[in-house]
């Protein structure tokens, strides 16, 4: 296919990227492809490709959605992303970040000149969109933050199968709402282990209840799980008030986790849309100065990591001090 791709010289497994997006390209018509800045989450390290389909694609066929799948666990360092044209114009009307970071941000590496979508994502208004995203995030942290408020005021009174439906509540819509503004879309589901699979590849950091790595069996999980159901259709739930407090902490530690990852990519694209704080643009900085952007970037990232470890260590040191309570 010779209406060839601009995959930038940094990119250090060229050949096989290009093999990738032809292969891709042999499947759907696509109008559009974008390559990420190297991403950095946690112990991982990626791209994001994001593939925008041609406006006669929507919705898009299962089986290509399917057959992407297995390409993108074939390229373990790549994160494949494909959205149709009505998709990433929804997204970014509510401000968000991953369009504009991967997307009006990114890197084109193809665009098909016959293509039909409308959207110039270069030549978008970058500073709307973030002011978009300010108020998004406000508007949904206060809805995660009323059903956390509720369900403390509930723990308070006794009432702990509400309490923690409310917290599973607030569970959702943050997960919800990281996957909209981080991912480009939110997984539809009310199953809190469905969303942690779906963030990981992604951020492996947000892992709320991470004292056993097999889900399945992690006891706390469940009960969070059990309580939509219990709310719904009023079946015989159980929760004593250890494990309540448990869920408690959980859900403050995972608020904060996805605060953090919210702000640090609003920041990184704020960075780079408006520079830094004399105004200048990023393109006029030197290497130097964006350096200590980056630096700054990953300074602040550390400490809130370094907050969420001490949280933990806080509330193992209140186990134990439970532990001795109960054997005296």
């Amino acid at each position: 296919m010779q209406y060839y791709k601009n995959i930038p010289e940094i990119y250090t497994e060229k050949e096989e990227l290009s093999r990738l997006i032809d292969s891709i390209l042999n499947v759907i018509t696509i109008d559009a492809v974008f390559l990420s800045k190297e991403q950095r989450e946690g112990n991982l390290t990626y791209h994001i490709l994001t593939f925008i389909a041609d406006v006669d694609n929507d919705p898009i066929p299962h089986e290509v959605l399917s057959w992407l799948a297995k390409q993108g666990k074939s390229h373990p360092n790549l994160r494949i992303r494909i959205y149709t044209e009505e998709q990433s114009e929804m997204a970014l009307s509510r401000g968000s970040l991953y369009f504009l970071e991967h997307c009006c941000l990114g890197h084109t590496v193809f665009v098909r000149s016959e293509g039909g979508n409308l959207l110039d994502y270069p030549e978008m208004n970058l500073g709307n969109i973030l002011k978009r995203a300010i108020r998004y995030r406000a508007s949904e942290m206060e809805k995660v933050g009323t059903f956390a408020h509720t369900a403390d005021i509930l723990i308070r009174e006794g009432n702990h199968a509400i309490a923690t439906f409310n917290m599973h509540q607030a569970f959702e819509l943050g997960f919800r709402f990281l996957e909209r503004m981080c991912m480009g879309k939110a997984r539809v589901t009310h199953s809190i282990i469905s969303h942690i699979n779906y963030c990981q590849r992604y951020f492996p950091t947000l892992r709320p209840f991470p004292k056993t790595m097999d889900m399945e069996n992690n006891e706390l999980l469940l009960i969070l799980e059990h309580s939509y159901s219990v709310a719904r259709y009023g079946n015989e739930f159980e929760i004593d008030r250890a494990q309540i407090i448990s869920i408690q902490r959980e859900l403050r530690i995972f608020i904060r986790s996805m605060e953090a990852i919210f702000n640090r990519h609003y920041e990184n694209c704020r960075i780079r849309i408006e520079g830094d704080e004399t105004g200048l643009p990023q393109k006029k900085q030197n290497d130097k100065c964006s350096q200590g952007n980056l630096i700054e970037a990953s300074i602040r990232q550390r400490l809130r990591e370094i907050e969420i470890e001490h949280l933990r260590f806080i509330e193992k040191v209140q186990e134990l001090k439970d532990l001795q309570t109960n054997g005296q």
